[in-house]
């Protein structure tokens, strides 16, 4: 055993809940706090993970044929007793014992588990882990042993192994805490939350306080029933009321009234600094000192609530169009709270206004059938914060594409009433947000930079191609999109305010119908959304001029082209060319940042059959449409500026034309910075995608899942803490349940929007759908939607569902899909326009069309399901609406 490895350690060096579990790290913070702990030693994960990985390997046998929770359940009890008779190895276990007894000497000891998800915010293990006291009739160096092992050994005990499959969740790893045994007079719980919501009409809701006299281990297993008292804190002070023992609650409310108010005190600051309702473990000695043991989160409130939150997913569903997997679903919703935290913080929130919509940063964005939604409620709530909240969210509906979802105007509560506050506060924000639009380019190259030393760091060849570095590459991605997004989050706010401006700015002085404000978003020099469409059209030229190439790719199909192209000599330039395609824009593919789908550089047949899909439509080069896309905007400006200088004086027609400027460069500059930002995070999440798929290969041999694509269904923080100390069959169990939901979830179908009591989540069982807004009628002969860019165009339609059906395209035709993302790009050199049912004015497909100069309507409810296929329509954009045949 290597002696340098320290099993143990205190309290105080506690650093995260993935190295000692949740129960120590809660006992760690109340430790900060002041609050009395008793004397606390640590046995880290690292003892257990030693103890496992030889332990395990001596004792199990082959569990492949385990393939149902009962025989997991029978093979985990003969793996328990197994391990129970073999002990703990001497060299191990002496390291250990060495720092009890410096800590603890012989004194009674209790031994708790704190494993790895327990005591989280989603899982509490109550009851399903063991604790054991060391048993005085033993020496103490064995009584110290088999506490350990108890506690050890509950990890793979039968409760356990069942809890986590009900739970759908998997344990990751096991520390161990090490406390003097206290002599207790009471123990108990508090409830920093009545479970039953017990509300009184002033709205002021209960603490609720249980306890029995002696030891609390009778309490927590369920052995005994408590007594139980509410508390009321109260303006006047605490009111104690409903105890279940009578009026002095068995001698306890008249001996431990002072340690009442102390817990009570302690329960709300603990409740504010997780920002969590808590359940605190207590005890009181002989002495009456009150000690605590443990707090963890309430995991299972009544979540029934009056109020109601507004679901849309409008926007976000251009970036995840299809259900989400458990991987994806398990830091994406940690990762939108920083993002909109941090943006708030830099905009320059207060910190007491941020400390107030923490409820709303928590559930900003959820899961419905394992589908990404805003919640609209708690996004306006933030909005709200903002000096012109309903300026704000207009900006925002406009942004993201909600066009008729009621909501009314949004109070500024959070403002001041002051005059003097108000407005100082209205400069610090103006001040800060010119100071962020001054800085952007700076920020957007940070962004950039650190996302090219993750690139490097994660494709060098002289890291070792193991465990710990595909583990170490996706922990740092996790870490960059929950800590590191800060700098993209401003170009996606000047976006939004750039493109509100203007579009306010010209409607005011200029007297324009809003939608020309599409036609001075076209031909945007510099958008990297620009240079991919450019090459492929390159590649299919190189095919054209090339009557050999062009032969093989209209006689044979992708695989056998591919073959060609890698074995023989005949096309190396155009082969080169295609690799470097490849390298540089292979990941950028329809539904890029789901992780599930394969991108050109893993299935090249794929960017093979969209260049034979192009060679049947000729067309002119992206580069020349866009010249004339930026000549068509430049006479656009300059008429709408003679028109802002129109009717008034000198100076007022100059300040006009300043702030339509100015708007202008604002909403251009945040479209090409927020792109720039986008290519990165699709580059970001594509390097995650292949260093989950490597790591999934090694836990393949490992015999851990059945298929590499399986780590897709694992949540971060159990590939981050997956060991020698895990059971395959648990694994495997727990990926087989999550493969069948996230199965039933891809074929479901959830509306886009809906209104739902706070707390509930949309069931198709359950729920349905509820229109919300008045829906314009839809009549007989055309279709409504709004207008994206500007133009009239008769075609053909075909709806589409995804990229790869590509090939049905044919040069002229309509496209009519849901959305578009980064990946449909090669697509729009072939249309003539574009239909879409969702989307908003700066979503990739708006941007895109305006790029080709598209007509493009967005937000055309049910364009899918009410266009035939191969339909004539006159799309016209000018209007707003799409006729169809008999009426053209």
């Amino acid at each position: 055993m290597n002696k340098k490895i320290k099993y143990s350690f205190p309290l105080s060096k506690v650093k995260s809940s993935h190295i000692t579990g949740g129960k120590a790290e809660s006992l760690y913070t109340l430790n900060r706090m002041g609050i009395s702990i008793p004397k606390t030693l640590i046995i880290g994960t690292q003892a257990f993970e030693d103890y496992s990985k030889k332990a395990l390997a001596e004792v199990h046998d082959n569990d492949e044929n385990l393939n149902d929770i009962r025989s997991v359940m029978r093979y985990s009890e003969k793996l328990c007793d197994a391990l129970l008779k073999k002990g703990i190895e001497s060299s191990l276990f002496s390291d250990i014992y060495e720092a009890i007894k410096k800590v603890f000497g012989k004194s009674e000891l209790i031994f708790r588990s704190s494993a790895i998800g327990e005591d989280s915010n989603e899982n509490s293990f109550a009851g399903q882990l063991d604790s054991a006291v060391t048993d005085s009739k033993k020496k103490f160096e064995s009584a110290c042993h088999d506490a350990l092992l108890q506690c050890w050994m509950s990890y793979w005990k039968s409760k356990s192994i069942s809890y986590q499959c009900n739970r759908n969740t998997i344990l990751g790893g096991m520390s161990v805490i090490v406390q003097p045994y206290i002599q207790s007079e009471f123990s108990g719980v508090l409830f920093t939350t009545h479970p039953l919501s017990q509300i009184r009409k002033d709205g002021n809701k209960p603490l609720v306080l249980e306890y029995v006299r002696g030891a609390g281990e009778q309490l927590v297993g369920g052995r005994e029933n408590p007594e139980q008292i509410l508390i009321y804190d109260e303006a006047a002070g605490l009111r104690i009321a409903g105890s279940s023992a009578g009026n002095n609650g068995n001698g306890f409310l008249d001996t431990q009234i002072a340690n009442i108010k102390n817990l009570v005190a302690i329960a709300k600051d603990a409740k504010q600094n997780t920002g969590r309702q808590q359940d605190i473990e207590w005890t009181i000695d002989k002495s009456k000192k009150l000690w605590l043991l443990q707090s963890r989160p309430v995991t299972a409130q009544n979540q029934k609530n009056d109020a109601s939150c507004l679901w849309s997913n409008v926007n976000v569903n251009e970036n995840f169009p299809e259900a989400l997997t458990p991987f994806l679903m398990s830091f994406a919703k940690n990762g939108y709270y920083h993002y909109f935290r941090n943006l708030a913080r830099l905009l320059g929130v207060s910190r007491k206004v941020r400390k107030k919509l923490e409820p709303a940063f928590e559930t900003i964005i959820d899961f419905h059938q394992s589908r990404m939604y805003y919640n609209l409620t708690n996004i306006y709530e933030c909005l709200s914060a903002l000096p012109f909240p309903d300026l704000a969210k207009k900006y925002w509906d406009s942004f993201i594409g909600i066009y008729d979802l009621p909501y009314d105007n949004l109070p500024d509560k959070f403002l001041s009433k002051n005059r003097p506050a108000r407005y100082l506060y209205f400069f610090k924000l103006g001040s800060r947000s010119l100071k962020h639009i001054l800085c952007l380019p700076l920020y957007v190259k940070r962004f950039e930079k650190q996302a090219d030393i993750h690139f490097k760091e994660c494709n060098s060849p002289e890291k070792e191609h193991d465990v710990n570095r595909y583990k170490t590459d996706i922990m740092n991605f996790i870490h960059i999109r929950m800590h590191k997004w800060k700098d993209a989050s401003l170009a996606d706010a000047l976006a939004m305010f750039g493109y509100g401006l203007l579009r306010s700015s010209v409607e005011t002085y200029a007297r324009s119908r809003s939608t020309n404000v599409h036609q001075l978003l076209v031909g945007i020099p510099n958008l990297v959304s620009h240079e991919p469409p450019q090459r492929f059209w390159e590649l299919t030229q190189m095919i054209k001029n090339n009557y050999g190439l062009y032969r093989l790719f209209g006689e044979n199909d992708p695989k056998n082209i591919m073959s060609v192209l890698t074995q023989g000599e005949e096309f190396d330039d155009f082969h080169r060319a295609f690799v470097e395609y490849q390298k540089k824009w292979g990941y950028r593919i329809s539904g890029e940042l789901l992780l599930t789908r394969a991108d050109y550089n893993e299935a090249p047949e794929k960017l093979i059959d969209l260049l034979k899909s192009y060679l049947k439509n000729p067309f002119h080069s992206p580069e020349e449409q866009l010249k004339t896309q930026i000549h068509r905007r430049i006479e656009v400006t300059k008429q709408i500026l003679e028109h802002a200088g129109k009717d008034c004086g000198v100076l007022t027609g100059l300040y006009r034309k300043i702030i339509i400027r100015f708007s202008i460069f604002l909403a251009h500059q945040g479209i090409r910075y927020r792109e720039r930002v986008r290519l990165k995070q699709a580059r970001l999440y594509n390097q995650c995608r292949h260093s989950l798929l490597a790591l999934g290969t090694i836990f393949k041999k490992k015999h851990l899942i059945q298929n590499a694509e399986d780590a897709l269904f694992l949540k971060y923080s159990e590939i981050e803490n997956l060991s020698a100390c895990h059971l395959p069959v648990l694994i495997r169990e727990v990926i087989r349940q999550r493969k069948n939901k996230y199965s039933d979830d891809v074929k479901s179908s959830p509306p886009e929007s809906f209104r739902l009591p706070a707390g509930e989540y949309y069931s198709s069982e359950k729920n349905n759908p509820l229109e919300i807004g008045k829906v314009p009628e839809i009549e007989k002969c055309f279709l409504t939607g709004y207008s994206a860019c500007e133009g009239r165009v008769i075609g053909r339609t075909r709806i589409v569902k995804d990229i790869t059906s590509i090939g049905l395209i044919e040069k002229g035709d309509i496209l009519v899909t849901k959305q578009t993302d980064p990946g449909w790009a090669p697509a729009f050199p072939i249309i003539s326009g574009l239909i879409l049912e969702r989307g908003g004015m700066l979503s990739h497909g708006a941007i895109i069309a305006r790029e080709y100069g598209i007509p493009t309507l967005v937000g055309v409810k049910d364009a899918t399901t009410r266009l035939i296929d191969g339909q004539r329509v006159l799309l016209d954009a000018d209007r707003s609406v799409v006729f169809l045949e008999e009426v053209i």
